[in-house]
């Protein structure tokens, strides 16, 4: 028989009904909650039909219990998202600008007052003799290192001799940057020792004329008996009684390679006794800086300055444990231009030793007028200095006028704030971002740009 709209409907209420008595028996059987039972929050949950209905139940004793509503399935709410908290902005007012000047060589009237000197550069190397230069800068306000250069591979004396056969002029008086300045000194206690000295193909001592009668010959860092010698030497210039009031010292000419020996000196002739592979060399000089640090001590920096570079990307590492610091003397320019992997390989090494710890003078070589090459070294330095440990000075050795002369750039006066990051390459241009600002440098055509911009919030890692 076909049902009518008024059966279906009494059918529907029928089976509600049915429902709700059910509900009832069940839970007077079990009673209502007690504190023994686990409260709803905390019981399974019990997933309910969707449609939405209400049952008032009457329960056994005489505790009152809420109507149950029985709803669809139950949501878990998600967690309130966090509140973005502003950074504040970098005040460019406040920043000190980026680029920290280094300066070294004997001061003259033609280099600047000491009070010009001490409010532009953060690093100074100076030589014995200089010192009421040095006190002049402290009185300026200068608190930074100021370091005794030495003379750390050549020893300044009468000749050329070749060997120690030779009459030695004993009245000679050396220069006063080695670390053999006394008057007889050289004939009395090196120039009997001739396996202190390195020789070329002939034999002959390796030395280099300077002036008209002075003479630097090239000594063996890997003699025992030279390496005892210099050590004490140096430890003697910078700490005991006969120190001269500088912060540290300062060793020039640290070899990297044979390059200067087997090229450069005077009688060169292509070939260096001692040693025929740079790794031997290294490894003697090496052991010179070992001996060094031993006589100096911990608490006294001791910096070098890396010649001779080949710039293969890992020719400091031996060097590094046993210095507070290095110079890399034609820094991102090359005595002549550096092919772009050489230029990269020399960047990678002066950030390597400042990963380390070691300190940097980044010194790149050009002419005053040519503020293309200056922002391009600039750029390669602000590439990767670390704000703190790192020094720059753009200079020319062409004469003595240049060389104790501190160039001022317009952008040495800009302030980018912190790095947000390393380096990164996007083809030939290489490029590094500032809180205010960003440097890049294409090393294939040698340029470079430093930008300051209006500072953003964002935060150094």
């Amino acid at each position: 028989m076909p049902l009518t709209r008024a059966r279906i409907d009494t059918v529907r209420c029928f089976r509600r009904s049915i429902v709700v008595i059910v509900l009832v028996v069940v839970l007077a059987a079990c009673g209502s909650w007690s504190n023994d039972d686990p409260s709803p929050e905390t019981a399974e949950p019990v997933h309910q039909p969707t449609e939405t209905f209400s049952a008032t139940v009457t329960p056994t004793n005489n505790t009152l219990v809420a109507p149950v509503t029985t709803t669809g399935p139950t949501s878990t709410a998600l967690p309130p998202k966090p509140t973005a908290t502003a950074l504040p902005t970098v005040d460019i007012t406040q920043l000190a600008p980026t680029t920290k000047l280094a300066y070294f060589h004997t001061i003259t009237d033609v280099s600047g007052t000491t009070e010009y000197l001490a409010s532009q550069a953060e690093f100074f190397i100076l030589t014995f003799g200089d010192d009421p230069y040095r006190d002049q800068l402290r009185l300026a306000g200068y608190d930074g290192l100021i370091l005794q250069y030495l003379n750390a591979s050549q020893v300044n004396g009468p000749g050329p001799y070749r060997d120690s056969s030779a009459v030695c002029d004993s009245s000679y008086s050396p220069l006063r940057n080695g670390i053999v300045r006394d008057i007889g000194a050289f004939c009395r206690e090196l120039h009997p020792n001739e396996s202190w000295f390195l020789h070329n193909g002939a034999g002959e001592r390796l030395y280099t004329i300077i002036g008209e009668t002075g003479v630097l010959y090239h000594m063996d860092p890997g003699n025992s008996a030279w390496r005892a010698y210099a050590s004490i030497a140096i430890a003697n210039e910078v700490v005991g009684p006969e120190a001269h009031g500088y912060d540290g010292a300062f060793l020039d000419n640290v070899e990297l390679s044979l390059t200067r020996l087997i090229e450069q000196a005077d009688n060169s002739d292509g070939v260096v006794q001692e040693y025929t592979q740079d790794d031997a060399y290294r490894e003697a000089w090496s052991v010179y800086l070992r001996h060094v640090r031993a006589r100096v001590g911990q608490s006294v920096p001791v910096w070098a300055n890396l010649v001779s570079d080949p710039n293969s990307g890992s020719t400091w590492d031996s060097y590094l444990p046993h210095l507070d610091g290095v110079m890399s003397p034609a820094f991102a320019t090359g005595y002549d231009p550096l092919s772009t992997s050489k230029w990269q390989n020399n960047l990678d090494e002066a950030a390597s030793a400042l990963d380390g710890g070691t300190q940097l003078v980044a010194v790149s070589l050009g002419l005053q007028e040519d503020e293309q090459l200056q922002e391009f070294a600039l750029a390669s330095y602000l590439l990767i200095t670390d704000g703190a440990n790192a020094f720059f000075r753009y200079m020319s050795d062409e004469s003595r006028e240049a060389l104790v002369t501190l160039w001022d750039y317009p952008n040495y006066d800009l302030k980018l704030g912190a790095a947000l990051g390393r380096r990164t390459q996007d083809g030939d241009i290489w490029r590094r971002e500032f809180q205010c600002g960003y440097v890049e440098v294409n090393p294939t055509n040698r340029t470079g740009s430093v930008v300051q911009t209006a500072c953003s919030n964002r935060q150094a890692p």
